[in-house]
């Protein structure tokens, strides 16, 4: 249980990185769900970088949810210009929506956290 709390109070890729080489040394290879479990965490963080308010990855897909005050400076940013450029060359892949004043982004096919890592890698690169 104290590793699970230390994960989850990991705050940047370094940190992860270190707890992952802390594992193998102690524990062996990590097995898949480990693996996922600090992909998550890092999801978590380039979620935080990109303005998302919430991720949820289910059924395939993984869900951006911004900032829901649309007079936002977020959506005057650069972080922002990033995840409408990722839209515009993804589009066949990709839904914006707003429901509620809330906007979202849709990427489907995402079947794995390594998957959803790879596009918010993307977007904040």
């Amino acid at each position: 249980m104290l590793l699970y709390r230390e994960l989850d109070q990991m705050e940047t890729h370094h940190q992860i990185l270190d707890f992952q080489k802390r594992l193998l040394d102690r524990f062996g290879e990590m097995p898949q769900e480990a693996i996922d479990l600090c992909g998550i965490i890092r999801l978590r963080q380039l979620g935080k970088e990109s303005g998302v308010e919430r991720l949820i990855l289910k059924q395939g897909q993984m869900r951006l949810v911004f900032v829901s005050n649309t007079d936002s400076a977020f959506y005057q940013s650069p972080v922002f210009d990033r995840i409408i450029s990722f839209f515009s060359v993804n589009s066949v892949r990709c839904q914006l929506r707003e429901k509620n004043n809330q906007r979202s982004m849709i990427v489907n096919d995402i079947n794995t956290v390594s998957d959803a890592l790879q596009i918010l890698e993307a977007i904040n690169s």
